[in-house]
């Protein structure tokens, strides 16, 4: 009876000083049953505390991390020992069926019962921030639209992916014409308004996600349409011509008289035509020089 009142005291501790913790803390019995969770770690799994009490704590897991769990005791040469690791990177299921990436910490405590503290880190605000900081890494700030590195390394992958496939692939170099003319004209805020109507074109054409619209530098954009013979980035190429020849330029304060055109050239590999992904973009660019020497607002496809 004794030892039995001195066990509950030890429980009603530890889950004491747990209940008075920030950080998200669960405290289980020696086969992973949940004794109690605090609010915090309640907040984090979507419920109130009592509702977690009785069940067993690795059952919260993406299945994938559950086995790992399956005993909360181990035989190293011959000793059992309580299992307990620092924190460790997996996805937890919340109540509402939503994963959750977060860090997990095990840690035995030493008593008339074994318990174990499960420590829980929620890392849904730092993948956030990561995914944010990545997304401005691989966008033009003006545009929104993919900058020039994450352009370069699409155009490679999708390259070796239809090369491998036997699929074609194909890009399209857009170049506004006379824009050096408007922004002298106009001004360069009008510039940059006139470049973000234009990005917004190219992307409402994009005929599917795995095609890419990118800023590949000043007045000049790249679009690249894996799957998309010659023929097929001609009518996308024409589909371009039509959104920004659609473009309000009342709406941005010019006159009416004032165009927006643009100049695009066309290559496109099928069966070896180009030896790298870096090939077919120069067959691309020097299409797009034919178009402009012959008159611009002009559509060249690649020989």
């Amino acid at each position: 009876m004794y030892a039995i009142r001195e066990s509950y005291c030890d429980f009603e501790a530890v889950a004491e000083v747990i209940h008075c913790l920030n950080q998200p803390m669960v405290l289980a019995d020696g086969n992973g049953k949940v004794l109690c969770v605090n609010q915090a770690a309640a907040g984090l799994l979507g419920d109130e505390p009592e509702t977690f009490v009785g069940e067993h704590w690795p059952s919260w897991l993406e299945s994938g991390y559950l086995p790992q769990y399956q005993q909360m005791f181990e035989n190293v040469l011959g000793e059992c020992r309580p299992l307990q690791h620092q924190a460790r990177e997996m996805q937890l299921r919340r109540v509402d069926g939503a994963l959750l990436s977060v860090k997990l910490t095990l840690s035995f405590v030493q008593g008339l019962l074994p318990l174990f503290l499960v420590g829980i880190e929620d890392l849904s605000p730092h993948k956030a921030e990561v995914r944010r900081l990545a997304s401005l890494a691989a966008t033009d700030y003006l545009t929104g639209l993919a900058n020039r590195r994450t352009l370069m390394e699409t155009l490679e992958k999708q390259w070796q992916l239809c090369v491998a496939r036997r699929h074609p692939v194909s890009v399209v170099l857009v170049d506004v014409d006379f824009f050096k003319q408007f922004n002298d004209l106009y001004g360069h805020l009008k510039g940059d308004e006139c470049l973000k109507l234009i990005a917004a074109a190219l992307a409402s054409v994009l005929p599917s996600p795995q095609c890419l619209a990118a800023r590949f530098g000043g007045e000049e954009f790249v679009l690249i349409l894996p799957g998309f013979n010659a023929a097929m980035a001609e009518l996308i190429a024409q589909q371009v011509s039509q959104a920004i020849a659609a473009i309000d330029v009342a709406a941005m304060g010019l006159p009416a008289g004032a165009l927006l055109t643009v100049s695009q050239g066309i290559a496109s590999e099928t069966c070896g035509q180009f030896r790298t992904a870096d090939a077919m973009l120069q067959g691309a660019d020097t299409a797009l020089y034919r178009a402009k020497r012959e008159g611009r607002n002009k559509i060249i496809l690649s020989d």
